[in-house]
């Protein structure tokens, strides 16, 4: 029986999801889950480190928090130092004490103060006193202006209450702002969180900032040279009624190697590469042409199989425009302009989302760079499998709305291929409480074994060379899905004029889909034939 043209097809689609064609503390208690009021702030408070929960995993949001409690959580949100042997003299906090280096750092920096000498570490806060030390500690003044029932102003914590209305902090309910109630420890969360707010609002994170300027350079590139090495592989299930040519096939899958080097022209678009790849000891070139509105990808010739003439030496035409007819979407629009405005925006949002906490500069020596790279400095990116299920709830909670809001502008749309009909869809998705089920619930089943990117960024601020390690393993109902990618990739001749060698296929070595899948469906007709006559 002759052998299915099955698998340089199945190779020269999977290479669609992996060209490099462009640049490119967990929460989670069993107790707050993601319908609660509150658990956007409990978590990402825990996340920061600022908020702990209890050994049972629970955060117990419902239960009141202490002058001990508060002392603790200041102390970590403010980062006081609180190893220093500060003199308090509160009759009732004993140098053993274990909130005692956080009382000590609150007190001498103003924050709280206590009364006949004793600071009542296990008595509740109040929301009154709460007004007071998040005041206090953030130098918040009010205008004057709050007029809650039951706050006059001659009320002795009206002036911090008023501060905390003022600055959006707290907006009380009904008119009321109930002062001498205890504060539970997820309205102490909302309230810290809402302060967090006001901060980015008002302060600029050097390292976001910089992360949005080298994307934004990065977009804003005329042309490179790029070059690098990849490695990635997909573990499939086993699925009932699987051939041995079918397991041969989705086992070479496991583990690809390919070496990779081309040119990227901007305007207009243009990008050719050459793919090397190596596959169950085979060793394949493949050429891949793009431009705005077609690619091409040279279909292999694997060894030891003989290819058949009218497929030897063709590209495989996929043309955008035909696609999104079939697809009943709209084609991409590749103004130039626009896709940079869209770029910025969604730098905008997605650096605030995830910028500060998972992104940090690093030393240069943290990866090993080739030394024809120049590199002034270098970042890491990384996502633990313990901060799996809040960086995901992040995504899909934060980020994902915020983007999806964005491409409500039809321009932004249009950019992107999609249509209004696309994004209302994946609102509701977002909004749906199996996805909310599966989020909460995505640490049971997916092992994230490495997530990580080293940014090496050249001295006019864009990347230089970059390494990216990707590998998780899906396992439910008893099968396990793995999926590994890693890559390593560098800049030359930036801004320089391109030199393209392989240029657009000429028709004569051009196949379209069409083509190939009737070529295709006629080898397996054939191949049903001389089976059955076998018999």
């Amino acid at each position: 029986m002759k052998k299915s043209r099955l698998f340089p097809i199945l190779l020269a689609l999977v290479l669609l999801l992996v060209l490099p064609f462009g640049s490119a503390g967990a929460a989670g208690f069993k107790d707050v889950d993601s319908n609660y009021w509150a658990a956007n702030e409990i978590n990402r408070l825990a996340e920061k480190g600022i908020l702990a929960g209890y050994e049972d995993n629970t955060f117990k949001p419902e239960n009141h928090v202490t002058r001990a409690q508060t002392a603790i959580i200041l102390s970590r949100l403010l980062n006081l130092d609180t190893s220093k042997e500060s003199s308090i003299e509160y009759k009732d906090v004993s140098k053993d004490f274990y909130a005692y280096g956080a009382i000590a750092a609150v007190t001498n920096a103003g924050i709280m103060k206590g009364s006949n000498r004793e600071f009542r570490p296990d008595a509740n806060l109040t929301r009154a006193q709460m007004a007071i030390v998040i005041a206090n500690a953030f130098n918040l003044k009010g205008d004057g202006t709050t007029s809650f029932t039951d706050v006059p102003k001659d009320f002795y914590a009206y002036e911090a209450i008023d501060a905390l209305r003022t600055n959006g902090i707290t907006t009380g309910s009904n008119n009321a702002f109930n002062p001498d109630d205890s504060i539970t420890r997820a309205q102490f969360a909302v309230f810290l969180s809402r302060i967090l707010d006001n901060q980015s609002k008002n302060e600029v994170d050097p390292l976001v900032e910089e992360l949005k300027q080298i994307y934004n350079n990065e977009s804003n590139l005329d042309s490179y040279d790029f070059e690098g090495t990849m490695n990635f592989g997909i573990e499939f299930p086993v699925f009932e009624g699987m051939t041995e040519e079918d397991a041969a096939i989705f086992d070479m899958f496991k583990d690809i190697s390919a070496d990779f080097k081309g040119v990227y022209q901007k305007d207009p678009l243009m990008l050719e590469m050459v793919m090397t790849m190596k596959i169950n000891g085979m060793t394949m070139e493949m050429p891949a042409i793009m431009t705005a509105d077609k690619m091409y990808i040279q279909l292999p010739e694997v060894p030891g199989e003989e290819t058949p003439d009218e497929l030897k030496g063709k590209f495989l035409e996929m043309d955008f425009n035909e696609l999104a007819g079939l697809s009943g979407q709209p084609v991409p629009d590749f103004d130039l302009e626009l896709n940079q405005k869209l770029n910025a925006a969604l730098y905008d949002i997605y650096f605030k989302h995830f910028g500060s906490d998972y992104y940090k500069q690093v030393p240069k020596n943290s990866v090993s760079v080739p030394s024809n790279y120049e590199v002034a400095k270098v970042y890491k990116f990384e996502v633990t499998n313990a901060e799996l299920t809040p960086f995901i709830q992040k995504l899909v909670y934060n980020f994902l709305p915020e983007f999806f809001a964005l491409l409500e502008n039809p321009e932004y749309a249009k950019a992107l291929g999609i249509t209004a009909d696309d994004v209302k869809a994946v609102k509701e998705l977002l909004n749906d409480p199996q996805l909310k089920a599966f989020i909460e619930n995505i640490g049971n089943f997916v092992t994230l074994n490495n997530f990580k990117e080293y940014i090496a960024v050249h001295p006019d601020k864009y990347i230089s060379y970059d390494v990216f390690d990707f590998n998780a393993k899906v396992a439910m109902e008893g099968q396990t899905f793995g999926f590994k990618m890693n890559y390593k990739m560098g800049k030359s001749n930036v801004n320089e004029t391109p030199n393209f060698t392989i240029g657009i296929p000429s028709e004569e070595n051009i196949i379209k889909f069409e083509e190939l899948y009737n070529l295709e469906d006629f080898d397996i007709e054939g191949d049903i034939v001389e089976e059955e006559a076998s018999k």
